[in-house]
């Protein structure tokens, strides 16, 4: 299955909706404003919370933290050096 990710340029919050290939909203990516750190919630269609997504405040690289009912999924880390573009891990 495809997905499309329709971002806006101007946009309190950075809210925005993820398709899938027939042009269905599938998800609400529903970015927190007035916070400290990047924070981002995935929500389904009926608005339930699936997973959060957040920026470690303390790092020495980017690093983003996916979780599941307050559970760490997964950690996604900046590579060190990356020259042309930047690169996860």
């Amino acid at each position: 299955m495809r997905y499309l990710v329709r971002d806006r340029l101007l946009g309190f919050g950075d809210d925005y909706w993820i398709e899938d290939d027939h042009g269905n909203k599938v998800f609400l990516v529903d970015g927190k404003a007035m916070r400290v750190r990047d924070t981002f919630e995935l929500k389904d269609t009926r608005g339930r919370v699936l997973i959060d997504i957040h920026q470690k405040m303390l790092a020495l690289r980017d690093t983003m933290i996916i979780e599941r009912d307050g559970e760490p999924l997964a950690t996604i880390k900046r590579k060190r050096l990356s020259l042309l573009r930047n690169h996860y891990r």
